[in-house]
């Protein structure tokens, strides 16, 4: 009702699913059809999206919420034209309660009417408390599930994390398919 959610959380139930490389290509395809996207690396404890878009780590998501810096100061521009990155930073002590802060969701509405699009490559769900903290905070989640890898009671405990915290999951992405074996 309210219309397209504009801060969507992207996440999976394990590592190594492919959701930091999901909420890339999502960022990059909603930029080629001419929107405005930041990317936040909300990953603290396994950052990647600043590799693999070649933007320094030094300071980033963690250094704001600690009270040092301004959204200004750690947002970079990518080699993808409107794709925006904020990088996770330097790993802090207590990234759960980082994340859940009222620093975060105040950052959160300010920089929502900034882009078209803000999207969150959050840590897996069923790794850390971290990922929980965050589904109350975005409009919705999206789920990447590795097939084959992913089991069904991983899946209906990670949506009921999300659920359970009041997020909601907006739909899934089934990835790394074998396509040799599953032609249909």
């Amino acid at each position: 009702p309210e219309g397209m959610p504009k801060v969507l959380m992207v996440t999976s139930t394990s590592v190594g699913e492919g959701k930091s490389t999901t909420a890339l290509s999502l960022a990059m395809h909603f930029a080629q059809a001419g929107k405005s996207v930041l990317l936040i690396d909300a990953d603290l404890r396994k950052a990647s999206l600043h590799r693999k878009l070649a933007v320094g780590n030094e300071v980033g998501l963690t250094t704001y919420l600690a009270g040092d810096a301004t959204p200004v100061q750690i947002t970079r521009a990518c080699q993808v034209p409107k794709v925006f990155l904020i990088p996770s930073g330097p790993l802090p002590p207590n990234p759960a309660e980082l994340l859940g802060s009222r620093t975060m969701k105040q950052m959160l509405d300010a920089i929502r009417a900034h882009y078209d699009w803000v999207l969150i490559d959050s840590p897996p769900l069923l790794a850390m408390a971290d990922a929980p903290v965050l589904c109350s905070l975005v409009e919705g989640v999206v789920l990447v599930l590795a097939a084959e890898v992913a089991t069904k009671p991983a899946v209906i405990r990670a949506i009921e994390q999300v659920q359970g915290v009041g997020g909601k999951v907006l739909g899934v992405v089934l990835n790394k398919v074998n396509l040799e074996r599953n032609s249909y």
